[in-house]
């Protein structure tokens, strides 16, 4: 029998697959539990269809990730926080921190975007990493002592 798989099933294919299965293990286990439905030609289009548009919102995404990214190389963002006397931070920098400080400039960039290659714990200048759509840019974080 063939069904269209609507979860991934170990041992047996992933989410959108159309596979030939044992008559029993369709009936008894995979179609009562939701994990599958009968391989139908509308259900196999409408999955088509839904996969298409899956690819399509990923694409702009990336596209528009790609301009951003353009933009934002090379920028400069300073940071205002807590250190004691001798240059050390109380807390290192966090993703969501850099984050807030691009969308303080104009540009909005998600904190799984940011890539540090070490923890930021030091006043001073440091170069941060981030990978955008399809590109690595990067940008430097100015940290200086809250007064």
């Amino acid at each position: 029998m063939k069904v269209l798989l609507l979860q991934n099933v170990q041992g047996t294919g992933k989410k959108g697959e159309v596979k030939s299965v044992s008559d029993g293990y369709a009936r008894n286990f995979l179609i009562p539990k939701g994990l599958a439905q009968m391989a139908t030609d509308s259900a196999v289009a409408k999955i088509q269809a839904q996969k298409t548009r899956v690819e399509k919102v990923k694409r702009l995404e990336r596209r528009a990730d790609n301009k951003v990214a353009n933009r934002v190389s090379g920028k400069s963002i300073e940071l205002s926080l807590r250190a004691n006397e001798d240059g050390k931070l109380f807390a290192s920098v966090s993703a969501k921190e850099v984050c807030v400080a691009l969308k303080k400039i104009g540009f909005d960039v998600k904190p799984d975007a940011i890539r540090f290659t070490l923890p930021i714990k030091q006043i001073g200048k440091h170069v941060v990493g981030m990978h955008m759509g399809s590109k690595d840019v990067h940008i430097t974080v100015n940290i200086k002592a809250a007064t």
